[in-house]
């Protein structure tokens, strides 16, 4: 094998692992999102994703297309300035704003939220 037939096989496969590469991408993208035939076919593919739809009493998440996953957690103080904890008194939820994330605060009793989600139907709006 010479010079230009080894420099063309090298090409090949670079490009080969580079089509697999996006191949892998994009098919894990479409599997993680709630994308229907519709969305597809006019183009719009959702950016933010939310798991639970505004539900305290569902443990949920929100997810952005290619980054980040935000979980509904507690947390002790309304402020939620502290590491979310397992069980406490306030929620935060988070939700989509459009393509944007966004939360909502919720009291939700003493120890009544618990592993991101109010236990109780009796929760209140804080923020």
């Amino acid at each position: 094998m010479n010079d230009k037939q080894a420099e063309k096989c090298v090409l090949l496969i670079v490009v080969i692992i580079g089509i697999l590469g996006l191949c892998a991408l994009f098919s894990s993208a479409v599997q993680n999102m709630d994308v229907t035939g519709a969305a597809v076919r006019t183009g719009y593919t959702p950016v933010c994703a939310d798991s639970d739809g505004l539900h305290a009493e569902r443990k949920g998440f929100v997810s952005i297309l290619y980054g980040s996953v935000f979980p509904d957690q507690c947390y002790t103080y309304k402020t939620a300035s502290e590491y979310p904890v397992n069980k406490g008194t306030y929620l935060r939820e988070y939700y989509c704003d459009g393509d944007d994330v966004s939360y909502y605060v919720y009291y939700c009793g003493t120890n009544d939220c618990q592993y991101g989600a109010c236990i109780s139907t009796k929760y209140t709006l804080v923020k």
